[in-house]
């Protein structure tokens, strides 16, 4: 339907450059919407809340390592008698004054 020459309604003409623009912006405005959706929504389930264990670091005078030193004894104990005889033993006896 052609419109009346006396219409007082000025039409705007739609060309192809304008659909050009139209679909260009429609289309960039469709992808921010997606790509702002799928990036506020959380794929991996949040962390468990930590419950809170607080660590303190105290400067002490240590311990004896008393284990420590059993053990390295009960060692020394099992493996018995060295094959060399001590350095005491073999040097020269010394002259009666």
């Amino acid at each position: 339907m052609a419109a009346p020459v006396n219409d007082p309604i000025r039409y705007a003409p739609v060309t192809r450059p304008h659909r050009r623009w139209l679909a260009w912006t429609v289309s960039l405005l469709l992808h921010l919407a997606i790509i702002g959706v799928v990036a506020s929504r959380q794929f991996a389930p949040a962390p468990p809340e930590r419950s809170g264990l607080d660590v303190v670091l105290v400067t002490r005078q240590s311990e004896a390592p008393v284990a420590a030193e059993a053990l390295a004894e009960a060692d020394q104990r099992a493996a018995g008698e060295a094959q060399a005889p001590p350095a005491e033993a073999r040097a020269a006896p010394r002259a009666a004054r």
